[in-house]
C-alpha cells in the first residue's frame, strides 16, 4: 500500500508552558516507561528537591517523548488527569498536531511503538553509549513516517487501541490469579494454616558433598529468589572452583540458596535437574520425614514462610545476608494428616495449572499487538 510520507515536524509541534518552581510548594512529575509501556508517575516532591532544570505544564492527548530514553521507545500519550496534575522536566517533549484535521498523534504513537517506528527513533538518537544516547529534536522532527488519510489514521489507532485493551485485560486477569494462587497457598499451606505444625529438622536431614575432582566437568544448578525453582548454570571444570566439594542433587532433595534465601530461594528439585551439582552456598537436604512432597513445596512458597526465612537471616549487607542450615532446619511447615497434605496438593496443582494457562495467554496476547503494528505499518510503503 503506498502511502504519503511527511517529516514529523511538519505536523507535530511541541507545546508547553514554562512553570515558576516554588521551594515550598510540592510537584508531581512525569516519567516514561521503555518500549511503550506508558507514562509514569512519580511522588510527590517539594520545589526546593527539583534541583536547576526547567520545568513545564503540558497539555492532554500529546505525544510526550522522552529525550534520553527514546531509543527505548519512551513514548506515550498524555491523558486530562496528568496534563492537570503533573508537570514535566525539560528532557520530556510534548507534540501536540500543528493542523488536528490532517493527523491523529494517537496514530503517530502506535508507528512510534513499531519496529519502523522504533528504528526511526534510534537513528534520531545519536551515540554510542546509553548515557550518550539522547534524542535530537531536530533529528526527529526531519524523520519521515507514512501518513494516510486522516479517516484511515482513526481508524488503525481505534483498531490498535482495543487491541492494547484487550491486552491489558488478560494482563489484569493474570494478576488476579496469580494473587488468588498465593492467598490458597498462604490459607491452606502457611505456617498460619489450622494445621499443626512441625520443625524441618524432622522432616529433613543434611545432604554430605562428594569431592571435587579437577578433571570433572560438573553441570551446575542453583536457585532463583520467589521460589522459582531451579537454575542451569554454565558447566564448570573442577580445577576452576575454590570449593572443595559439591553436593549432587537427586529428584525429591530440597536445596536452598544461603544468599538469597530471605528472598524465598528454596527449591524441591525435579527430575531433570537431578544429577546437577551445587556448591556449599546451596545447601541440600534430603526429605525422611512422611511428608508429600508436592505439599511440601506449596510450603516453600508460602509468604509466611518466606517471612520465616527474612527472621532467620543473619548478616549486614545484601552480600551478606544468609541463612544457615541450623537456622534453616529450626523453621517450622504445618504439618496436616498425610490424606489432607495429598489433598491441598491436589488442589494447588489444579490452581497453578489455571496460573500457567493465564501466563500462557498473556504471552500470546502480548504477542498480538506489536505483530499487529508491525504488519500495518510495514505494508505502508
Amino acid at each position: 500500500m503506498t502511502v504519503p510520507r511527511v517529516r514529523l515536524g511538519e505536523v507535530l509541534q511541541v507545546q508547553r508552558s514554562p512553570l515558576e518552581i516554588s521551594a515550598e510548594a510540592e510537584y508531581r512529575r512525569i516519567g516514561i516507561y521503555s518500549w511503550g509501556k506508558g507514562m509514569l508517575h512519580r511522588d510527590p516532591v517539594r520545589g526546593s528537591e527539583m534541583g536547576s532544570m526547567r520545568y513545564f505544564k503540558f497539555p492532554a492527548d500529546a505525544l510526550v517523548v522522552s529525550n534520553i530514553q527514546a531509543w527505548e521507545g519512551a513514548v506515550a500519550l498524555s491523558t486530562e488527569q496528568e496534563s492537570a496534575d503533573y508537570v514535566s522536566s525539560s528532557r520530556f517533549l510534548p507534540y501536540v498536531a500543528k493542523d488536528p484535521e490532517s493527523v491523529d498523534v494517537r496514530f503517530v504513537l502506535q508507528y512510534l511503538r513499531s519496529d519502523r517506528g522504533l528504528d526511526d527513533l534510534r537513528a534520531a538518537s545519536p551515540g554510542t553509549q546509553v548515557r550518550n544516547r539522547t534524542l535530537s529534536r531536530a533529528l526527529f522532527e526531519v524523520t519521515e513516517i507514512p501518513l494516510p488519510p486522516l479517516a484511515e489514521q482513526r481508524r488503525i489507532a481505534d483498531h490498535l487501541h482495543a487491541v492494547e485493551r484487550l491486552t491489558r485485560n488478560v494482563d489484569q486477569r493474570v494478576v488476579e490469579h496469580e494473587r488468588g494462587w498465593r492467598a490458597l497457598i498462604d490459607q491452606l499451606a502457611g505456617v498460619n494454616s489450622d494445621a499443626g505444625r512441625v520443625a524441618l529438622g524432622e522432616l529433613l536431614s543434611v545432604k554430605s558433598g562428594v569431592p571435587v575432582e579437577p578433571e570433572v566437568t560438573y553441570p551446575i544448578a542453583g536457585v532463583y529468589s520467589f521460589g522459582r525453582g531451579l537454575l542451569r548454570r554454565q558447566d564448570l571444570l573442577g580445577q576452576d572452583t575454590k570449593y572443595k566439594t559439591f553436593a549432587r542433587l537427586a529428584a525429591g532433595d530440597v536445596v536452598y540458596s544461603k544468599l538469597g534465601a530471605f528472598e524465598g530461594a528454596v527449591a524441591l528439585v525435579d527430575p531433570s535437574n537431578a544429577g546437577r551439582y551445587v556448591s556449599p552456598e546451596f545447601p541440600v537436604f534430603t526429605v525422611q520425614g512422611p511428608v508429600d512432597r508436592s505439599f511440601l513445596r506449596y510450603c516453600f512458597i508460602a509468604d509466611s514462610f518466606v517471612n520465616q526465612l527474612a527472621t532467620a537471616t543473619a548478616g549486614v549487607g545484601a552480600r551478606q545476608k544468609r541463612v544457615s542450615p541450623s537456622a534453616f532446619l529450626a523453621l517450622e511447615v504445618p504439618y496436616p494428616t498425610a490424606e489432607r497434605q495429598r489433598s491441598v496438593a491436589a488442589l494447588l496443582d489444579r490452581m497453578t495449572e489455571v496460573v500457567s494457562r493465564s501466563t500462557r495467554a498473556q504471552t500470546l496476547a502480548n504477542a498480538i499487538l506489536p505483530a499487529a503494528r508491525n504488519e500495518i505499518f510495514n505494508a505502508m510503503r
